[in-house]
């Protein structure tokens, strides 16, 4: 978003405001976003892709309905709570360090007049 909202989609030459704006979008992957922020933004995201990573694949499982360390391992249970835990410390410390750029997309309103 910081260089142009439409990075942020799977297909760039594709975007659309309308559906973007209401959600109706496919967004870039996690390897195409840590890609699109070092060679666009010139940003690193360091270890927080690893989090995001062990994130993304604990969301895949539930997507998918199965996840097989939920049901009986309380081990394995602590260390998705862990994950998540460690991944929102990063998605936070990110955001805080980028706050002059996410700042602005809190509100709605004003968010849409961002594209106006």
């Amino acid at each position: 978003m910081k260089e142009r909202w439409p990075l942020t989609v799977s297909k760039p030459e594709q975007a659309n405001l309308t559906k973007f704006m209401a959600g109706d979008f496919v967004s870039v992957t996690l390897d195409e976003s840590r890609s699109r922020l070092r060679n666009v933004a010139g940003e690193d995201v360091g270890d927080a892709y690893d989090g995001f990573r062990a994130m993304a694949n604990h969301r895949n499982k539930m997507v998918h309905f199965f996840h097989p360390d939920l049901d009986s391992d309380e081990k394995a249970k602590a260390q998705i709570v862990a994950e998540h835990c460690r991944a929102w410390f990063h998605l936070h410390r990110l955001l805080t360090r980028w706050s002059a750029y996410f700042g602005r997309f809190g509100n709605t309103k004003r968010c849409r007049a961002l594209f106006d």
